[in-house]
């Protein structure tokens, strides 16, 4: 910890603005490049955050949304072609009705039992929007999308952010290359005329 500390403390040092006469032009739009790089990562973890929230919330609302109906078997399930195997499908879908929240008739496919009559009924689970759906929504299923979404958007902005980084580093390390350059030919010619005298 002493040591993540120290490395910390010494890129402060490095990046804070001051008059040091030795810093160079291209040392100072570094240091702003990384302020700028720093609050746009800090930006992704808040639209990480807010875009969990959402997950989070519309994933709440699926749950509390659905609702049980009883629908009833409009023509007969399938009859299971081989034996299933232990742990296999116990579930077909047949066409079965049943009445919306209006009192208006809803046909849909449902998941239902292999072989199952038609005229019997079922139990189905419908979503807030009126479709089918397997079951309602657990909340581990919530939990587990809103912190995928999250690490999603956090990883999204790590990868811009230092690859933004990356890209302005590269452009100033070419510029400092450059002006390494010119500098020492400045300095042969300085020397090669000091010999020549």
């Amino acid at each position: 910890m002493r040591g993540l500390a120290r490395w910390v403390a010494s890129r402060i040092r490095l990046y804070r603005p001051d008059r040091n006469p030795l810093r160079r032009g291209t040392d100072r739009i570094e240091a702003l490049s990384v302020a700028l790089f720093l609050l746009m990562f800090v930006a992704g973890i808040g639209l990480a955050l807010h875009a969990g929230r959402m997950v989070y919330d519309d994933g709440v609302r699926s749950e509390l949304g659905g609702r049980w109906v009883t629908a009833r078997l409009m023509q007969d399930a399938p009859q299971p072609t081989l034996a299933p195997y232990e742990g296999g499908a116990t579930m077909t879908r047949a066409k079965a009705t049943w009445t919306d929240v209006d009192g208006r008739p809803v046909t849909a496919t449902v998941p239902v039992r292999w072989g199952a009559k038609a005229g019997t009924t079922t139990k189905v689970w419908v979503d807030a929007s009126g479709r089918v759906a397997p079951g309602p929504p657990q909340r581990i299923d919530t939990i587990v999308r809103t912190i995928a979404v999250g690490l999603t958007v956090v990883l999204l902005s790590a990868t811009v952010t230092l690859g933004g980084y990356a890209g302005v580093r590269a452009l100033l390390d070419r510029r400092r290359y450059a002006d390494w350059d010119a500098a020492w030919l400045i300095a042969e010619r300085e020397w090669r005329r000091r010999k020549q005298v």
